[in-house]
């Protein structure tokens, strides 16, 4: 529960600290309010979870009209392989539900105020 608190927290910081520097130095996304931060803040932490949402990890056995290429891929053994997927696929849920957390204060501030 902590770690999760400081991710929050950390994220939440480095997203908002990438907003105030883009717009005080290019003034590009007019924002006047501090809930607008907090609105981009939500946009830029949910595009990450979105992004690792939407592109898992590819699985290492494709399938090809390629009789070489199957015949191939038959003779290897993917048991490794498909072991370091599922880890990679396991820690890709992990960091997408870390990032979906993390926006959730912020959006939080977007609809109360």
């Amino acid at each position: 529960m902590k770690a999760i608190l400081m991710f929050v927290v950390i994220s939440n910081c480095i997203a908002t600290a990438i907003i105030f520097v883009i717009e005080s130095s290019t003034s590009i996304l007019g924002l006047h309010y501090w809930q607008d931060y907090a609105f981009f803040n939500v946009f830029i932490l949910w595009g990450i979870a979105a992004t690792l949402f939407m592109h898992p990890p590819q699985k290492t056995a494709t399938t090809t009209s390629d009789k070489a290429e199957r015949t191939s891929g038959s003779l290897i053994d993917h048991t490794t392989a498909d072991e370091i997927d599922e880890l990679r696929w396991d820690e890709n849920v992990r960091l997408y539900t870390k990032f979906f957390i993390a926006g959730l204060p912020a959006i939080v501030i977007c609809l109360m105020m």
